[in-house]
């Protein structure tokens, strides 16, 4: 926060002695300047200050907090905002090996209200409680009704709606495994629409998930469906309609809503052909019911224009869309802003310009859920300027991030460079972020390559990466001293998986070309160096058990730690055949004598137009 900035004066109660304890130099219960709240027609906020009070004429709660929010951060006595967005929402996967720690979750909530967030939901597949069926979410960490009716009162108080985001077709794998549901099957993730238990299950489930919440909006899911009517529910010689199932199925979902008094949306994919489908025709979305709200989502898209197309798209066909990039944390060890700002910062630019007022951002977590969620509060802070200003300044977004966050955002965000990828350029090799494949990230390829066989590891072959990715531990090391004490654990984590990564880069290749061109005295070498990686990837083990139990609880860690134990299995292995080669044990090594096949070509390949958004420096 700006020096000098005089101690605000908050009411003696939840959840405003929860601001004065987390920021006792703004904010406080006590003494200061006395804060005087007022009504204002219209979105938005002013607030202005005397030097005897501060008056803060607001027209929703969650004004307010944003209102607070930037008091952390500006030093003039006056300034006001009006959002862009009136819907200002926060999506967390908590079904993909992760659920966030309820206490974990009011900390998340305070700083999306300071960061003017008004819409909160938790994606549970199966990790709501629903009463009756104790095989939904059994060993996943669900979430008691309990647990989300206390995270849902704490959030109206802060201006934030909170709200149920389940799967009512599609993505139900996980409860679709058990045997007590396997005759609900159509495909392993998709609902049978013809057995007569499915409906019945679908309201147990919506009675039970709504429960908690005082909001009546409810986010049904009904996204990648393809195949739907093409498991068991197809029958032979006899024509299907997989469409007209699907219309059918939500209309009843909307007249169930309506007879609830719920007001539903859906992921619009289907509706656009999004999903490996074709795009509704005119006849069948005219069956759609016009009081569900569709939502749409992209995270991929290099043609900025896509996004006004589609969102008048939408339009055409009797929609104002609600649309939602995408966060990248997911499929990586480190959120990226890179990509996440190569996405989701033009989708909402363009959003902007076409007079859409809702957005939301979905922060998924497929692959494991590895990257800490913290690691992307960079992003968090700048979709929530996305939402409120018509023009976002970088500069201001990262001073926000550091004053509601206590740590300065190129601290957040320096991780993220284990990501990036090496290409050819005249002068050497320069590393950039990958828009072009964005699932293919470099420090987690090579974290979980298997060293011995190297399936990865070859695909850059002649490009020596130990040395950029020790010097990416010494800043992340460096950057750390001044994080917040909040973050020792998750910087810790970042550089352990750094000098992990460090310690694996290049020992495949260095292995093959040694053991290849016969330098035993390399092969060695390598051989002895091999126990100082195991203990790398113990201590790496140990720095993400660490940050995983600080915000989540402790299901879903299995997943992880079986990986990190098939590389310690494998780096032993690896030191076996290496010193059976060396002793005359073994007359070759099999697994180096394969010829390498480029199975990835993107690794290492020239630059594109498309290809790197961000570099750094030249590495020979």
């Amino acid at each position: 926060m700006k020096k000098n900035h005089p101690v605000l004066k908050l009411p003696n109660r939840t959840p405003f002695t929860d601001l004065a304890k987390a920021y006792p130099k703004a904010f406080s219960s006590g003494k200061g300047l006395v804060v005087r709240t007022v009504p204002r027609e219209g979105t938005g906020y002013e607030l202005s200050q005397d030097g005897k009070k501060c008056v803060i004429a607001h027209n929703s709660t969650s004004d307010l907090f944003r209102a607070l929010g930037q008091w952390l951060v500006r030093g003039a006595p006056e300034f006001s905002e009006e959002p862009r967005m009136d819907f200002r929402g926060l999506m967390i996967d908590a079904s993909r090996n992760a659920v966030m720690k309820p206490e974990k979750l009011r900390e998340v909530i305070l700083r999306l209200a300071l960061f003017g967030y008004n819409a909160f939901c938790l994606y549970t597949e199966d990790t709501s409680e629903v009463r009756g069926h104790p095989e939904i979410g059994y060993l996943r960490g669900r979430y008691t009704q309990g647990e989300l009716r206390e995270l849902d009162r704490y959030a109206r108080k802060l201006g934030i709606e909170m709200f149920p985001c389940i799967q009512t077709l599609g993505h139900l794998q996980t409860i679709l495994s058990k045997q007590r549901y396997a005759n609900l099957r159509d495909t392993p993730s998709i609902l049978n629409l013809k057995v007569d238990e499915t409906r019945p299950l679908l309201e147990e489930i919506i009675e039970n998930v709504t429960r908690p919440y005082a909001s009546r909006k409810i986010h049904l899911g009904l996204d990648e469906t393809g195949g739907l009517g093409l498991g068991r529910a197809f029958t032979p010689n006899t024509p299907i309609d997989p469409r007209e199932d699907y219309l059918t199925h939500v209309n009843w979902l909307a007249d169930l809503c309506r007879k609830k008094g719920l007001e539903p949306m859906m992921w619009g994919d289907m509706l656009i052909g999004a999903s490996g489908t074709e795009a509704f025709a005119d006849e069948h979305a005219r069956k759609l019911p016009r009081d569900m709200k569709m939502v749409f989502w992209d995270y991929y898209k290099i043609d900025h224009e896509y996004y006004r197309r589609t969102i008048r798209q939408f339009r055409q066909m009797g929609f104002e869309p609600l649309v939602a990039p995408g966060l990248w944390s997911w499929g990586r060890l480190w959120g990226s802003q890179e990509i996440t700002d190569a996405s989701a910062h033009p989708f909402m630019g363009i959003a902007r310009e076409e007079g859409v007022r809702e957005a939301l951002m979905t922060m998924w977590a497929e692959d494991g859920c590895e990257a800490p969620f913290a690691s992307s509060y960079p992003a968090l802070g700048q979709f929530a300027d996305d939402c409120w200003r018509s023009e976002p300044v970088r500069d201001d977004t990262s001073i926000m991030v550091e004053a509601i966050c206590g740590t300065p955002f190129d601290t957040y965000t320096l991780p993220s460079r284990l990501d990036y990828y090496p290409y050819r350029e005249k002068g050497g090799i320069r590393f950039g972020a990958n828009l072009r494949y964005p699932y293919n990230t470099l420090g987690k390829g090579i974290l979980w390559d298997d060293p011995l066989l190297g399936t990865y590891s070859r695909q850059y072959e002649g490009i020596l990466l130990q040395g950029r990715f020790e010097d990416l531990a010494r800043k992340i090391t460096g950057n750390s001293r001044s994080a917040s004490p909040r973050d020792a654990k998750l910087l810790g984590y970042a550089g352990s998986l750094a000098r992990a990564i460090a310690q694996k880069a290049d020992l495949h290749n260095r292995a093959r070309r040694a053991y290849l061109e016969g330098r035993t005295g390399e092969l060695e070498r390598i051989s002895a160096s091999i126990p100082r990686v195991i203990r790398s990837v113990k201590a790496l083990m140990g720095a993400h058990w660490e940050i995983w139990r600080e915000e989540r609880k402790p299901f879903g860690f299995e997943v992880l730690q079986l990986h990190y134990g098939g590389q310690l299995a494998r780096l032993d292995q690896m030191k076996k055949r290496l010193d059976d080669y060396l002793t005359g044990n073994a007359l070759k090594i099999d697994e180096f004598d394969e010829k390498t096949v480029k199975i990835w070509p993107e690794i290492a390949r020239a630059k594109t137009r498309y290809h790197q958004i961000a570099t750094s420096s030249v590495y020979m």
